[in-house]
């Protein structure tokens, strides 16, 4: 699923959260950075994140492999989808693809406000 502005879930994924009762979902996502990225760059990307999710109840991680991002978002279906609109507005983002939104009964990264993982 290619996701452009404004994010919805598409009828497939969102009757997919909706079947399964999903209060809680995780989402994998790939998209593509809209110019050069550096490790600045990445450590304020990271912070600012840790700081949202942590108000939000939103755990996950980040890598970067040097052309795209891959990300896990995990939380609140109400908290992870409009997080999913605002990513897919920012203009750092091209390309955005939904992998995968699963409905989540316990989270496998629940220490993690936003880990940024080695590529």
């Amino acid at each position: 699923m290619t996701v452009t502005p404004p994010f919805t879930w598409g009828a497939e994924l969102g009757s997919a959260l909706s079947a399964a009762d999903a209060s809680s979902c995780t989402v994998l996502y790939v998209s593509r950075p809209a110019g050069r990225v550096t490790d600045a760059h990445l450590r304020r990307l990271v912070g600012a994140a840790q700081l949202r999710n942590r108000r939000r109840d939103v755990t996950g991680w980040l890598c970067f492999t040097g052309r795209h991002y891959l990300q896990v978002l995990e939380g609140r279906t109400a908290e992870v989808g409009p997080l999913l609109q605002r990513i897919a507005a920012d203009p750092d983002h091209h390309a955005m693809r939904v992998l995968a939104a699963l409905p989540c009964r316990q989270r496998r990264y629940d220490a993690w406000a936003m880990a940024l993982l080695p590529h």
